[in-house]
């Protein structure tokens, strides 16, 4: 029984640091293009899209996003530290970063564009960033929800 019960303490750290890892990744594709345009052959980056630069404003969606994943990556963490609360930081983590890993599709429809580029939302697609955050938050979701089964 002990020997188990360590193993399953084990497993629990295992999955968090795997957790942790993927949300790192989310979070650093911030420095990757986010968005790719025909426009003037021009693309803008994670942190463009979400402070602005020449030709795009700020956009509280796109902060949202990142915010919603430093969120659950804190909440991830701190199950380590209260265990007896762990399930229900664990429920709340997994519910936060569906929605993130869900933003980070709809970055181009919560990018904000200047007066003089109006129509040029329409010339621009999604790029590699948002994409590969996405994706790597939605795992980490899924990791966190087997996490509960697997260990419990």
């Amino acid at each position: 029984m002990a020997k188990s019960k360590k193993k399953n303490k084990q497993l629990k750290l295992l999955f968090v640091c795997l957790e942790v890892v993927l949300l790192i990744v989310a979070i650093a594709m911030i420095a990757v293009t986010a968005i790719t345009g025909n426009l003037l052959g021009s693309q803008a980056k994670g942190y463009e899209v979400v402070f602005g630069n020449d030709f795009l404003k700020f956009s509280f969606m796109n902060l949202l996003t990142y915010l919603l994943v430093v969120a659950g990556l804190v909440l991830l963490v701190l199950k380590l530290a209260m265990p007896k609360q762990a399930k229900l930081l664990n429920l709340v983590a997994v519910l936060i970063l569906i929605v993130a890993g869900v933003f980070f599709f709809l970055t181009n429809q919560f990018t904000i564009f200047a007066s003089s580029y109006v129509d040029a939302g329409k010339a621009y697609s999604l790029s590699a960033g948002p994409i590969v955050s996405g994706i790597v938050t939605l795992v980490a979701a899924v990791t966190a929800c087997l996490e509960t089964f697997l260990t419990d």
